[in-house]
């Protein structure tokens, strides 16, 4: 594991002095957040495929459109490279998910098996230093897997909802109101927040930047592992940047960050806001009490959730108050782009890069 820094967030981020004028009543232009039926239908085939089940397969080899459990270790000229090497991996052979001739492979492989597979990467693959090489995956099969994917009807829908619909067509229509309030709310809370930044006279501190940025680079280091098995300056290089340029762009980022808490703690405070249950299911789609149940009261109550509830709120005051001006989308895809996308009361984060973003589940062998 990367090395990284132990730090201490500061008490005070600084102060603001923020116009009730600059935050309530703000003029913005969105795109008309309208979703099509492609995009709703991408929604339930989404929640189809999370319920699906998996069946293992003991009596057979694996064939084609299966799903393998895998471990692999990759090794070229005998020596094993950054991204290669995964535990626990879920693959469905015939998907495309791997370079060519990985998945194949695997085809005719039992389970407890392990086996060599040696494929060539790409001369276009993205990592030039592997481009065009050849490698020899070691490659153990931990289980064989069938998926049942269950059918959309009525029954399914009241089960899936809990009873809130008892259609297919409701449920339709719920997921269709639900991506375009959520593409409403981004649309104006992007635009709007930047300007109350603008408009604010703000004092930051400096140890709540330094703070803001060395949390940030942590957090890099530790999902630039978790997902390629690398280490920053290999990413960097991959990536077709520098160290030093990453971290120019988190400590603008960590500026930008620490600015928008303030403004967001001032209004928070001149608003007399308060926190309650509901926030939590509002917030983050649960009640605190199952929050605290799945995860523990002592990693719901830390400063972090606290200031993602305050972003909640103060947004709900901004966009409820916002003076919107909404104009047709210039193609079907820009009226349908934020489906699935984080809402906007949870932009809390939306100034932190974080590594997870651009390479989620990627290893070399992809």
């Amino acid at each position: 594991p990367p090395e990284t820094e132990s730090l201490s967030q500061p008490d005070n981020y600084g102060t603001a002095t923020v116009k009730p004028e600059s935050y309530k009543g703000i003029a913005v232009t969105i795109t008309d957040p309208t979703v099509s039926d492609e995009v709703v239908q991408q929604q339930v085939d989404a929640a189809l495929s999370a319920a699906t089940e998996k069946i293992e397969i003991t009596d057979r080899a694996a064939q084609k459109d299966d799903t393998v459990n895998i471990d692999y270790v990759g090794k070229i000229d005998g020596k094993e490279f950054d991204g290669g090497s995964a535990k626990g991996y879920d693959l469905k052979l015939g998907s495309g998910t791997f370079i060519p001739g990985f998945e194949d492979g695997l085809i005719g492989a039992k389970k407890g098996e392990t086996k060599n597979v040696t494929v060539t990467f790409p001369k276009d693959y993205q990592a030039k230093d592997l481009a065009g090489k050849q490698a020899v995956f070691t490659v153990t099969v931990n289980g064989i897997y069938n998926e049942k994917k269950p059918e959309l009807t009525n029954e399914w829908v009241t089960k899936q909802t809990n009873g809130a619909q008892t259609t297919v067509d409701a449920y339709k229509q719920n997921i269709k109101a639900t991506l375009e309030k959520q593409n409403r709310d981004q649309a104006i809370w992007q635009q709007a927040l930047p300007k109350i930044v603008e408009a604010a006279d703000i004092k930051p501190e400096q140890a709540a930047i330094d703070y803001e940025y060395k949390s940030q680079l942590n957090n890099y280091k530790m999902q630039i592992y978790q997902y390629m098995q690398t280490n920053l300056e290999n990413y960097a290089k991959q990536s077709g940047t520098t160290v030093e340029q990453l971290e120019k762009d988190m400590k603008t980022a960590a500026e930008t960050s620490v600015k928008q808490q303030i403004v967001v703690n001032t209004i928070f405070d001149q608003e007399k806001l308060e926190i309650t249950d509901d926030d939590y299911k509002q917030a983050f789609g649960s009640s605190k009490e199952d929050l605290i149940k799945t995860y523990g009261q002592k990693n719901i109550e830390t400063p972090q959730v606290q200031t993602n509830l305050k972003y909640y709120k103060v947004a709900r005051v901004v966009i409820d108050n916002a003076n919107v001006t909404t104009k047709p989308a210039e193609t079907s895809a820009a009226a349908s782009s934020a489906a699935g996308e984080t809402t906007a009361t949870t932009a809390a984060g939306e100034t932190t890069t974080t590594a997870a973003g651009k390479t989620q589940a990627t290893t070399a062998a992809q």
